[in-house]
């Protein structure tokens, strides 16, 4: 039967692990049945393999320069703007192949990035935590609006960035199992495709590397040989990131610092914090998809509360399962941090980047505090109830909004009638 965690075999806690993983594509295919409007940047994103289906040649609509390579008369896209890479592109080029570039392939693949993250997740817990703490972070995950949101209806390269994340924990996992020069290849390698994928990757890196420094200490001193194969894992990962900046010389850095906030450093803080608090349940970004109403008070105090409460738990109390629930409630505040006092503009679709840390650390807090006393594993299951009865509410308010509006502005449904008109009136055509 294996081990077994509080009387359940762990067998058993990774099939409910699974299962939250299949909820979560359960739901992301009524979001795609709903047909909300295809945004912009979901189509700019995968507008390449589109492109190389009828050509080699360099895409001719514009873009930005240098985010192409060409070779012997065949081009290649390295980018899809400027700190995007092209992640989607080749992954939907036979995708495309097979069923036509429709919205719902692009979502599914979406959706297929974004339970790769759930699964990566659960199995780094199961693996050096518990399987219990796996199985409630992964439902944790799966029935968090704003992950669904932003992971299916993929505006700002999210589900890629999510993907390497869950990459980076399953290659995490494999390492710290195996301790071979193979894995940390694939560690380096699962970091370096994050960047390529989405060039604030760095930003997560970043704060893990602070949070495993102050955790982990001598833990660290891996011998050279998987250092060397961190690194060679990175530069292959990572490799089309650092050709697009060698050919356009630092192309990414010069967007960042074309991009700048405005306001007072007090009002963007109260603006930010507010926008996380949000995201930890419904992210106003997607609510506006289909015109939804606000988050009621409670809820935007409540939830930011209890993961900030459960990082300071993760911190303060004896390790006594190794140093990740340090180092990942440690993540979560460098990479908040970040988002607080950066200069750059900061919206919702960046901070989303904290919920699945987020995940990983409230439910080892609330299992290190169950353990303790009866009373506080009474608390903890009333809190699971409220977060998933909430979080349950507004899936389903966003599945109703959906239906009833087919997504309002730029995620407006009237793209697909406006795509059968060309498509009957134009044959064979260019438009």
């Amino acid at each position: 039967m294996g081990k077994e965690s509080d009387g359940v075999p762990d067998r058993l806690w990774k099939w409910v692990a699974r299962g939250a993983v299949l909820w979560y594509c359960f739901l992301a295919i009524l979001f795609i049945e709903a047909k909300p409007g295809f945004h912009y940047d979901e189509a700019i994103d995968v507008l390449a393999s589109v492109h190389l289906r009828h050509s080699h040649e360099e895409l001719k609509l514009p873009h930005a320069p240098h985010t192409w390579f060409c070779v012997r008369q065949h081009c290649f896209p390295l980018m899809s703007a400027q700190y995007i890479g092209s992640v989607k592109e080749y992954i939907c080029l036979p995708l495309f192949a097979v069923f036509g570039p429709r919205a719902e392939v692009v979502r599914l693949l979406a959706m297929t990035l974004g339970a790769l993250g759930i699964f990566g997740v659960a199995t780094l817990l199961g693996k050096q935590l518990s399987y219990p703490v796996a199985a409630a972070a992964a439902w944790a995950m799966a029935m968090n609006p704003s992950y669904l949101d932003m992971t299916v209806l993929d505006n700002s390269a999210f589900a890629p960035w999510m993907g390497a994340f869950g990459f980076l924990c399953l290659a995490g996992a494999a390492y710290v199992e195996n301790r071979t020069s193979r894995s940390a290849f694939w560690v380096g390698f699962a970091m370096g495709f994050g960047v390529w994928a989405r060039a604030n990757y760095t930003w997560l890196l970043a704060a893990l590397c602070a949070a495993l420094l102050v955790s982990a200490g001598r833990r660290l001193l891996l011998p050279y040989r998987h250092w060397a194969s961190i690194i060679a894992g990175g530069l292959v990962g990572g490799l089309p990131f650092l050709a697009y900046q060698a050919l356009s010389h630092g192309g990414t850095w010069e967007a960042v610092d074309s991009f700048s906030s405005s306001g007072s450093f007090a009002a963007l803080l109260l603006h930010r914090m507010a926008m996380l608090s949000e995201t930890f349940l419904s992210d106003g970004e997607h609510r506006a998809v289909w015109g939804g109403q606000s988050l009621p008070s409670w809820q935007l105090w409540l939830f930011p509360t209890l993961v900030a409460i459960s990082c300071l738990v993760c911190v303060a109390l004896r390790q006594r399962r190794g140093f990740l629930p340090r180092a990942a409630a440690l993540t979560a505040l460098l990479l908040a941090g970040v988002f607080f006092f950066s200069g750059l503009p900061v919206a919702e679709h960046h901070m989303v980047t904290v919920v699945p840390i987020a995940a990983m650390v409230v439910p080892w807090a609330g299992w290190e505090l169950s353990q303790r006393s009866r009373f506080a594993r009474l608390v903890v299951i009333a809190v699971a109830a409220v977060y998933g009865g909430s979080a349950l509410y507004w899936q389903f308010a966003a599945l109703a909004g959906l239906r009833s509006t087919g997504g309002i502005g730029v995620w407006s449904d009237a793209i697909y009638p406006l795509t059968e008109r060309l498509r009957v009136d134009f044959p064979g055509r260019e438009i």
